[in-house]
């Protein structure tokens, strides 16, 4: 049975649940009679939580669910017993209130069981909490990650985490939370260097509201290839890898320099030139190096074997540096 009571009051329980009967046929851990509980212990403000009392009768007696206003009692809620004098309340609260459980005199098979009520209980609902945390910086298209933390923890909370992309939010990875309310996502950094916007939103919990945590900017930066063959004029550097090993190519000015995985150092005659790439040719004519853009994923050589056939070879960008 639920029972809202009339009239507006300040600090208003919102909803009420009394189950009775088979239906709390699980146990509960008001198991002494007058002992009052609550679960969760600490509820997050409109989070619902179970309200665990009994009475000390073995009969299914009425019983309702007070709240103190003033120097009085109110009842919000009613319903009955199991025959064990056991039961629950669900209510959810966003203040603090002072809660009792009471049953009135009854009698039963000819005798009167006086009234009886239990102790006061303070019920302290909690700002819910969440945030994050990234690695910062990371190279581009590396692993970055991202920690979510909320509290109070509530294990299996869903959580989101968000990317800020042409203004609006973008969910870019979903999970749950541990038992110790923190969660990791894995995900792949921007191409792009440059600064970028995150958040993490926790999903409705029982009642509680979503929550986004405050905005955590996590940074791309250019990771310097670990040969340069001119680092006092390089322009940009870039390694790149394919089956054979690591390349790196490297604007010298304005001319192309490689440095093979065999170890042989080549230079090539640039014939096109951009901000962050350029393409050339070796001395002998006869193989082209494409650096169309050092972030992109991968660039190119063209090895040109005769009039009407050729073998293009991709490099798979592992690191590149610009000035």
């Amino acid at each position: 049975m639920r029972k809202l009571w009339a009239g507006a009051l300040p600090l208003m329980l919102v909803a009420g649940t009394l189950v009775a009967g088979p239906q709390i046929s699980s146990p509960t851990p008001a198991a002494a009679a007058g002992a009052t509980s609550l679960s969760p212990a600490n509820p997050m403000k409109s989070e619902r939580f179970n309200y665990y009392s009994s009475v000390p009768t073995s009969f299914v007696r009425p019983v309702v669910l007070q709240k103190k206003v003033g120097n009085s009692w109110r009842t919000i809620f009613s319903g009955r017993t199991a025959a064990s004098g056991r039961f629950r309340f669900t209510v959810h609260t966003g203040s603090v209130d002072t809660l009792r459980s009471y049953a009135g005199a009854i009698s039963y098979q000819g005798r009167i069981h006086p009234a009886v009520a239990t102790a006061p209980i303070t019920v302290r609902p909690v700002d819910q909490k969440v945030s994050l945390s990234v690695t910062s910086p990371v190279g581009p298209r590396r692993t970055l990650t991202a920690t979510a933390a909320t509290s109070p923890a509530r294990a299996g909370r869903a959580v989101s985490l968000q990317a800020l992309r042409s203004g609006a939010w973008v969910t870019i990875a979903s999970g749950k939370v541990a038992a110790n309310g923190r969660g990791t996502f894995r995900t792949a950094a921007p191409a792009a260097v440059g600064s970028y916007s995150y958040r993490i939103v926790a999903g409705r919990w029982n009642g509680a509201p979503s929550r986004a945590s405050a905005v955590v900017r996590g940074r791309v930066a250019a990771l310097a290839p670990s040969w340069t063959p001119c680092p006092a004029t390089a322009v940009w550097a870039v390694q790149g890898l394919d089956d054979r090993g690591v390349w790196t190519v490297a604007m010298c000015g304005n001319t192309l320099t490689s440095m093979l995985p065999d170890g042989r150092k080549n230079t090539w005659r640039v014939v096109k030139k951009y901000r962050y790439g350029a393409r050339a040719l070796s001395p002998d004519n006869r193989v082209r190096l494409w650096v169309d853009d050092v972030r992109d994923e991968y660039f190119y050589t063209i090895n040109n074997f005769g009039p009407s056939w050729s073998v293009r070879r991709s490099l798979v960008v592992t690191r590149y540096w610009i000035r």
